[in-house]
């Protein structure tokens, strides 16, 4: 899930899925850096293991699944496999694979110690090893992310391949294709489980769905499969989360918030306070523009996503660094008793933005996009996918319960980028999110043996299959859902932590429980 003028960067939690790419642009004035940095830069081997033992490969991979020409072209997947959990790596008793997309190109770090698959897939198969299975462990880079780039082997090159391959019908084939390949140099065959968080977990689900004789479960965390153009529910649920008690949250911190941003709208909508906003928020100057202000894109990407970053996607209550939770944001919110709420908004923001100056410059992040410089990440390749299959626009309407500035994020700017980066009309992108709910089956997918794990302060939660949501009919013994109370995006998937909530160590269980129960079905 990591967006982007809308789009979502699902990306890890870590390091900002949550961001849509326009705030993220606009804190990054220096154009490099999309993404805010993790709240905890350095992740910690599982116990205290190194990566000597995860070996790198590559497998030739159709180009086109799709096409019947003998002589279609192929490109090279990347993928790891480790078998500290396995005595005989060529007769496992189970494959657990980590499933790829939207986000940095994977490090051998994945199958030791990652945010993808760390606290569900890993530390079940040393469980499992523990107990006397054999459990082979791999991770699929998705194409056109990492170095999986069919027409390049470096993020770095200066080219911008065609991306008419680019979906996740393909990346499923993908899956389907490197089992049976696995499988030919296999004794036995294994029983393989998908891991997966966010569109990676997207893609865990799918890959069962769409290869159930070769996929025999999958466990989806934080998956949104319920395609949509306009996500406004993502900073609506933002917004509630400020109120949430037990995570730090309280009315007053969603009220201070929201009125903050509603002042800065009112001085938006007055030219003539536009210099102040400019001096209070250090918004950089613009080449020609004696008004950074002036243009209405350019507003949209100051205040339309928030001028201050709510951390809901990425929640992390045992973070230690400044604002990098709900709580912590809040209490700074809240610290003076006399200030308005703009002012407090300003002092937050300030600390937050670590003294950069806000980039509004709409048309210079239009041009980053339609550069080599946004393959970084994957950032180009996650817009074109909401571009092309999945929207998830974070809007900001203005009759929304967003706690930003309200109707400062239209659909139309989402709309605009496609349109202009990929030139992906704007009925067209709205087809494209159509197709994609009608092939999938959105939230009421017909499949069995997947796992659906939410956490409540995740706003992708709105979109993904929960137990609660009265529009999902799917919910039953071979498609089970539950909730990890007091948690983030695929929380649960990242490293096994002393200070990991109850609720996640909980989940973790459930998780546990449920695959070893499918992994003894026929």
């Amino acid at each position: 899930m990591a967006s982007s003028a809308p789009i979502v960067l699902l990306l890890l939690a870590l390091a900002a899925p949550a961001l849509s790419i326009p705030h993220a642009l606009r804190l990054a004035s220096d154009g490099q850096s999309f993404l805010r940095p993790p709240s905890h830069t350095a992740l910690t081997l599982l116990n205290n293991t190194s990566d000597d033992d995860v070996t790198e490969h590559y497998l030739a991979q159709p180009l086109d699944h799709f096409s019947s020409s003998a002589s279609s072209s192929s490109y090279e997947q990347r993928y790891f496999s480790r078998s500290t959990f396995s005595s005989s790596p060529t007769a496992p008793d189970y494959v657990f694979l980590c499933t790829g997309g939207e986000g940095p190109a994977f490090q051998k770090s994945v199958l030791v110690d990652s945010v993808h698959c760390t606290g569900d897939m890993i530390a079940l198969a040393e469980q499992l090893h523990s107990g006397g299975s054999d459990v082979l462990l791999m991770a699929l880079e998705h194409r056109f992310y990492g170095l999986s780039y069919p027409a390049s082997s470096s993020e770095s090159s200066d080219d911008l391949p065609d991306m008419t391959f680019l979906t996740s019908q393909q990346a499923v084939h993908d899956v389907g294709t490197f089992v049976e390949a696995m499988n030919d140099n296999f004794s036995t065959q294994p029983r393989w489980v998908t891991f997966g968080g966010s569109y990676p977990g997207m893609m865990s689900a799918w890959s069962r769905l769409l290869n159930p004789t070769l996929v025999h479960a999958s466990v989806s965390s934080s998956s949104p499969v319920q395609a949509k153009l306009n996500m406004n529910e993502y900073n609506d649920w933002a917004g509630q989360v400020l109120a949430q008690e037990n995570i730090g949250g309280s009315a007053e911190c969603q009220s201070m918030i929201t009125e903050g941003h509603a002042a800065v709208a009112e001085m938006l909508a007055d030219p003539s306070l536009h210099a102040s906003l400019v001096e209070t928020f250090d918004v950089c100057a613009i080449d020609g523009l004696e008004d950074p202000l002036s243009v209405l894109r350019n507003q949209q990407l100051f205040a339309g996503d928030g001028l201050l970053y709510i951390p809901a996607q990425g929640n992390d209550p045992s973070c230690t660094g400044e604002l990098c939770d709900i709580a912590s944001v809040c209490s700074s919110i809240l610290s003076d008793p006399a200030e308005t709420p703009l002012e407090a908004l300003t002092r937050v923001v300030a600390v937050q933005n670590g003294g950069n100056c806000a980039n509004v410059d709409w048309e210079a992040n239009i041009k980053l996009l339609q550069s080599p410089a946004s393959k970084w990440g994957g950032t180009r390749s996650w817009l074109y996918q909401t571009c092309n299959e999945f929207g998830f626009y974070q809007t900001c309407d203005a009759d929304s319960e967003c706690p930003y500035a309200k109707g400062y994020h239209p659909i139309d700017q989402d709309l605009e980028m496609c349109e202009r980066v990929f030139g992906i009309k704007s009925d067209a992108v709205e087809q494209n999110v159509a197709d994609s709910l009608d092939f999938y089956g959105g939230w009421n997918l017909n499949g069995t043996r997947i796992l659906f794990v939410n956490g409540d302060v995740d706003p992708w939660s709105t979109l993904s299959v929960t137990p609660t949501n009265p529009d999902i009919t799917v919910i039953s013994e071979d498609l089970p859902a539950f909730w990890v109370e007091a948690a983030s995006h695929h929380f649960w998937t990242h490293e096994v932590l002393d200070t990991d909530s109850q609720q996640v160590v909980d989940g973790r269980e459930k998780i546990y429980a449920q695959v070893q129960d499918w992994l003894e079905m026929e």
